[in-house]
């Protein structure tokens, strides 16, 4: 029996509304043992030396989403004094040339707040370095 004639005998043994439904479910269990079909034949492709780079590492993927990334809106939770440590540690506590690049940057921008000008130089000095 082919699908053909399974179809057309399952149409006309079933009331006229529920053939719709049947086709839905019969289009969808279909589609399940497709996915299923592909499942198993990813499972087999993994296990062929040379095809490791057609898969993702899931363990990397999920760390380096987990990983808190530096950003504007983080750095603004950081008080003043420790956008200070941490402007000293970025040039080994030299205080000589944290002046000069604060008292750089206020003049190039002398309206931005000194929490502005104390993140502009820290974000300036870790561009330069990355």
């Amino acid at each position: 029996m082919s699908v053909l004639d399974f179809l057309t005998s399952l149409s006309n043994s079933t009331p006229e509304p529920m053939v719709g439904l049947v086709l839905a479910t019969l289009f969808i269990l279909f589609l399940l043992l497709v996915a299923i079909a592909f499942l198993i034949f990813l499972i087999f492709l993994q296990r062929i030396p040379g095809t490791g780079f057609l898969f993702v590492d899931l363990d990397e993927m999920i760390t380096r989403w987990l990983t808190p990334k530096p950003s504007p809106s983080r750095r603004g939770r950081e008080s003043r004094s420790d956008l200070q440590v941490r402007l000293l540690q970025l040039l080994n506590n030299d205080v000589a040339t944290a002046r000069r690049l604060i008292n750089q940057q206020r003049q190039l921008h002398p309206e931005k707040s000194d929490r502005w000008i104390l993140e502009k130089v820290i974000w300036d000095l870790e561009r330069d370095r990355n």
